[in-house]
Formats: structure tokens, C-alpha cells, sequence
């Protein structure tokens, strides 16, 4: 499968409704760290605790698109 801003944004939105039963947007901060750890597994992709201060998970495209250029 390749991997898109779009296949990531799905991703995002899926895990957090099985896992989370609420948006991304919604998650607690003890779930943003849980899907943070998620997106690591998953993706390979670690995010610096600036960037999440700074509100790269506060979206659900904000953090598809970090991610997708964060994998180039």
C-alpha cells in the first residue's frame, strides 16, 4: 500500500475511533501520548515533544501531513 497524507489521515481517524471512540481533536492528553505511540509503531515516525506542544496532533490533517513529510 503506498502511504499518502490521505492513507495516513485514514489511519489516524481509524485508530482513534477503535482505540479512543472519539476524533483525534477530542483525544485526552493520556490518549494523544497512547496514539503517539501508535504513530511510532506504525510509521516509524518519532515526534518531538516541541512539535506536539506546539499542536502537530491538535488535527487530523495537521498530523497526516507532518507525518507523510516527516517519512520523505
Amino acid at each position: 500500500m503506498e502511504v499518502s497524507p490521505q492513507t495516513i489521515q485514514e489511519w489516524i481517524e481509524q485508530t482513534c475511533q477503535e482505540k479512543f471512540q472519539a476524533p483525534l481533536e477530542k483525544l485526552s492528553s493520556i490518549n494523544l501520548f497512547y496514539l503517539y505511540h501508535e504513530i511510532e509503531r506504525e510509521y516509524g515516525v518519532r515526534i518531538p515533544t516541541k512539535q506536539i506542544e506546539e499542536g502537530v496532533l491538535d488535527r487530523t490533517e495537521k498530523a497526516s501531513e507532518y507525518l507523510y513529510d516527516q517519512m520523505k
